[in-house]
């Protein structure tokens, strides 16, 4: 299937979806000549690679009775802000610019 890069800016989740569906290759033209063909997202070498190599560990694992996991994510650090700072004026309402402000004479 051949698709303008207008026509596909426009519509590009639907073209997406149909090379999800489908598995279809299209070709992306400007004026007319292809500069770029959409594909379906295949494993990468090193990906693959890197699965096998899991896999591997996994079976030498089980052989002597060990599981092979991934690390645990670490806990989320808890915020701990600071109260907010009285104004040095020593006043204690949570308005202090907006009546300072109202306090100028402009």
């Amino acid at each position: 299937m051949r698709v303008k890069s207008a026509e596909l800016k426009t519509h590009l989740a639907r073209y997406l979806r149909l090379v999800q569906e489908t598995g279809e290759e299209i070709e992306v033209c400007v004026r007319e000549k292809p500069v770029a063909y959409l594909t379906p997202a295949r494993e990468e070498p090193m990906n693959a690679a890197r699965n096998l190599e899991i896999h591997r560990l996994e079976a030498a694992f089980q052989a002597v009775g060990l599981t092979l996991a991934a690390p645990a994510s670490p806990p989320a650090a808890e915020i701990h802000l600071p109260m907010p700072a009285l104004a040095e004026d020593g006043r204690a309402d949570l308005c202090t610019v907006e009546e300072m402000r109202g306090q100028q004479d402009w």
